[in-house]
């Protein structure tokens, strides 16, 4: 693990002059759905600034021994702005309660060699900034981590920037590090693996042909629905995110299927609504075909006939969709009034 301590900000804080300061951050991070159809820094930014996914993500990355958890962090709610205003980083910063440690994650989409630098300007403007809020003699130690999710393999590491002519006036550096975690060292198999919403997005920044996206996007809102691991306040991010990024890929009637199932028990009421507009269109059908075929026999027993099969197969066909929409039995059973017996033969 990479850490950035007190010597080492008195080290380089004579080299990097200031060019950040830290603002107490107010404003809710919103998408905007005119812009917005792909999956971007706003999208891992709102999954870590849930404190559950932010103690897995950790945990998992470092692999520790004593579990972090929601319980032992705080979310240090600030953002660095640059001294002339004109860029505002939005960076994920936590704070552990009770001590001086701090864990900065920037995302990127890209390679920015960079990277390295702007960091160091980062943990130099928290040490600075907690220095002059703190006299206890307690110094401020921080934990940088870059989450890199773009296609290529990440090669920005910095070792001599002198030899670098972009960086050729930070030449009393020697070697800057941080915590590395790039999407590509990791499969698909591996990331379905972990139980959180930022590894199933991941998979989704890694899917590269149409269908391969609209399958995993089937998947991993299945898996989100069926396992009792995932809270509903996880769940309604993953819509969330699914509604504001993959709708013209999956279309409506698919989003309104994930809506219904991630929702949850908050949304029962248009689950019943979807039921019933099917169970009349495949009821009215079943009458039609019940008149047809009781001209054709000359029997008003056909009209009776078709209402009854039309009914049953109706509620069958119900059944089914919710069956492979995942719905458990009991969920199923309450809406189609479908007996157990029954609902087994169905699977098959």
């Amino acid at each position: 693990m990479v850490i950035f301590s007190y010597i080492e900000y008195l080290k380089y804080s004579r080299i990097i002059k200031e060019e950040y300061s830290l603002n107490e951050e107010v404003a809710e991070y919103k998408y905007d759905n005119k812009k917005i159809n792909h999956i971007h820094d706003k999208t891992f930014r709102k999954i870590l600034d849930d404190k559950k996914e932010f103690t897995i993500f950790i945990n998992k990355i470092f692999n520790l021994e004593e579990r972090l958890e929601e319980k032992d962090i705080e979310k240090y709610n600030r953002k660095f702005v640059s001294v002339d205003y004109t860029n505002q980083e939005s960076d994920v910063i936590y704070k552990l309660k009770n001590k001086e440690i701090f864990i900065l994650v920037e995302h990127q989409t890209k390679i920015d060699k960079k990277m390295p630098i702007r960091i160091l300007k980062y943990e130099l403007e928290i040490i600075r900034s907690r220095m002059d809020e703190n006299n206890r003699l307690e110094f401020p130690i921080i934990i940088p981590i870059v989450l890199y999710t773009g296609k290529q393999r990440w090669n920005a590491k910095i070792n001599y920037p002198s030899y670098n002519s972009e960086l050729a006036r930070y030449r009393g550096l020697k070697k800057v590090e941080y915590n590395l975690v790039d999407i590509n060292d990791y499969t698909i198999e591996d990331l379905y693996k972990e139980n959180s919403i930022l590894t199933k997005i991941m998979i989704l920044e890694k899917s590269n042909k149409y269908i391969e996206i609209i399958n995993n996007v089937d998947k991993i809102v299945n898996i989100v629905y069926d396992s009792k691991l995932y809270t509903q306040t996880q769940k309604e991010m993953l819509l969330n995110i699914l509604n504001n990024t993959m709708i013209n890929i999956v279309g409506n009637k698919k989003m309104k299927e994930y809506k219904i199932k991630l929702e949850g028990g908050e949304n029962m009421l248009a689950l019943y609504e979807m039921i019933e507009n099917e169970r009349n269109e495949i009821y009215s059908t079943g009458i039609k075909e019940g008149k047809v075929k009781g001209k054709i026999e000359g029997k008003i027993e056909g009209k009776i006939e078709g209402k009854i099969e039309g009914k049953i197969e109706g509620i069958k066909a119900i059944a089914k969709k919710m069956l492979r929409m995942k719905f458990d039995k009991d969920t199923i059973m309450k809406a189609t009034g479908i007996k157990e017996e029954e609902l087994e033969k169905l699977k098959k």
